[in-house]
């Protein structure tokens, strides 16, 4: 899947980047969840926080990966 003006772009390569962006800012949401310690059960922000950027991680890079579609003419 390619948009083209000027440039062409690889638009689940951009997914792809999305992901793992958001998956660094999952991180760090459980960093500064744990310093300011408010009446949260911690094993459950670990581990949710965890696996939340696993899988976001995992799909982003299946997303970059994938190679682009050709259009047939």
């Amino acid at each position: 899947m390619y948009l083209c003006k000027n440039y062409c772009m690889n638009i689940k390569e951009k997914a792809g980047d999305l992901l793992i962006d958001i998956a660094k800012l999952v991180i760090g949401g459980v960093i500064l969840t744990s310093i300011i310690s408010e009446n949260i059960n911690v094993l459950v922000l670990f581990v949710g926080g965890t696996l939340a950027s696993f899988l976001l991680i995992l799909l982003g890079f299946y997303l970059y990966k994938q190679k682009p579609e050709r259009r047939k003419k």
